[in-house]
């Protein structure tokens, strides 16, 4: 695909622009760490529904903060391939336009997520336990892996996402190569883990499961810093 030639924009639109972009980038990291991950792992045991339960029904306050850290992570998420887009849609229309919709295209999905969430903290707080009724024990279990499945699937397009991105800061003229390189394959490393986890329901029990999208976590957070502190001066035009 032939990228479109950049448009002359001064350096200084351009930086203001990036820093936008990377601030918006940031918050969803930061968001992204503490409600993802570091809150949802007080709360939830993998395969152990009723200690998970338990866990909330002891400390409904880490699920309520946890929900709100991801309501914070996914707006953000939404606003920045539209940040991103002004930076570099002039680079390739197409790509552009795919780096949106891979993005949007997961919102219905992490919605999904959140609103199981927030009824497994809702029945919690009726003060019925675990044990004691069956409608308890089926539901709390549906809800805590339709929260979980719909996360999996929407790691196809939080790895997507990443490889029109980094097309895009590849061909660009501000933005040095081996970054859009570097997205291209964290991208790739989520696509691979939602197939191991299809393919091999064991998958969370291997020693490198947590450590499968670990490019993509390199990626996003070096990507973040040169937007911030990076963009500023032209590299030299590539071709």
């Amino acid at each position: 695909m032939m990228m479109d030639s950049l448009p002359n924009r001064s350096t200084k639109h351009i930086s203001h622009v990036a820093r936008y972009s990377g601030l918006v980038y940031l918050t969803l990291i930061v968001t992204g760490i503490i409600g993802l991950a570091y809150l949802p792992s007080q709360v939830f045991i993998a395969g152990q529904a009723e200690q998970t339960f338990s866990n909330i029904q002891s400390q409904p306050h880490i699920l309520r903060a946890a929900l709100f850290f991801q309501t914070l992570c996914f707006v953000s998420y939404i606003f920045l391939p539209l940040f991103l887009h002004r930076l570099l849609g002039s680079v390739s229309r197409h790509w552009a336009l795919l780096m949106v919709l891979l993005v949007q295209l997961s919102i219905p999905l992490t919605m999904v997520s959140l609103v199981c969430k927030y009824s497994l903290l809702s029945l919690v707080n009726t003060g019925i336990t675990y044990t004691n009724d069956n409608t308890v024990v089926a539901t709390s279990q549906q809800l805590i892996q339709l929260s979980e499945g719909a996360l999996l699937f929407a790691q196809i397009f939080w790895g997507g996402w990443l490889i029109p991105l980094g097309m895009l800061i590849y061909h660009s003229d501000f933005m040095p190569k081996w970054l859009g390189i570097l997205l291209v394959i964290g991208g790739m490393s989520y696509l691979g883990k939602v197939t191991l986890v299809l393919l091999y329901p064991d998958f969370h029990n291997l020693a490198f499961a947590s450590k499968i999208t670990l490019p993509a976590t390199i990626a996003e957070f070096t990507t973040c810093l040169w937007l911030l502190f990076g963009v500023g001066y032209p590299i030299g035009k590539e071709s």
